[in-house]
C-alpha cells in the first residue's frame, strides 16, 4: 500500500505498460531470490519480501487502471460496453491462478511427504523452497511474456464519455 503512489507516479512518467512490466519483473525477481536463501538468512528472506510487497504494490493502481483502459478501448471499437464481462475474465483468472496454485501446492507437499511439525528432509525445504521461490519467478516470468503482447497505448484509449457518443 505504501508504495502505490510511487507507482502513480512512475506510470504518469514513464506509462502503464513499462511500469507493470518492471513490477512484475521485480516481483518474480525478489521471489526467484527466496529459493537462494536457506532459512537461516533471514534478514535477506525479509528484504526480498519487501521488495516482493513493493513491487505487488503496483496491483492495486496500475493493474485495474490498465484493465479499464482496455474496455474503454473496446467500448470505443464497439459501441458497446462490456465491464462486467472483462471483469468477470479477470476475476475468473485470479481465481484459476488461486485454484492452480493451492492444487500444485497439494500434490508437491503430498509427493515430497511433508510432515507439519516435524523436521523437514532436504528434499521437503527444497520443494518448499521451489513453491516459495521458482513457481512465482516462472509465474511471473510467464506473465511478463504475455503482457509483452499488450498492444494498446494510452493515446489510443478514449474516455468513457466519448467511447459512447
Amino acid at each position: 500500500v505504501v508504495t502505490v503512489p510511487l507507482w502513480v507516479r512512475l506510470a504518469g512518467r514513464f506509462g502503464k505498460k513499462p511500469v507493470w512490466l518492471l513490477s512484475m519483473i521485480l516481483a518474480g525477481l525478489s521471489f526467484g531470490g527466496m529459493f537462494f536463501a536457506d532459512e537461516g538468512r533471514v534478514p535477506l528472506l525479509m528484504l526480498l519480501a519487501a521488495l516482493a510487497g513493493a513491487a505487488n504494490g503496483n496491483g492495486g493502481a496500475i493493474g485495474p487502471s490498465l484493465l479499464s483502459d482496455t474496455v474503454d478501448f473496446d467500448a470505443a471499437r464497439t459501441g458497446e460496453r462490456k465491464e462486467g464481462a472483462y471483469f468477470a475474465a479477470m476475476t475468473f483468472m485470479i481465481k484459476l491462478a488461486f485454484g492452480v496454485t493451492f492444487l500444485l501446492t497439494g500434490l508437491v507437499l503430498q509427493w515430497v511427504d511433508f510432515i507439519p511439525n516435524q523436521p523437514q528432509t532436504d528434499s521437503v525445504k527444497l520443494a518448499l523452497r521451489s513453491l516459495y521461490g521458482l513457481y512465482p519467478l516462472l509465474c511471473y516470468g510467464v506473465g511478463a511474456l504475455l503482457f509483452l503482447g499488450y498492444r494498446l497505448r494510452e493515446d489510443m484509449v478514449t474516455s468513457p464519455a466519448q467511447a459512447v457518443e
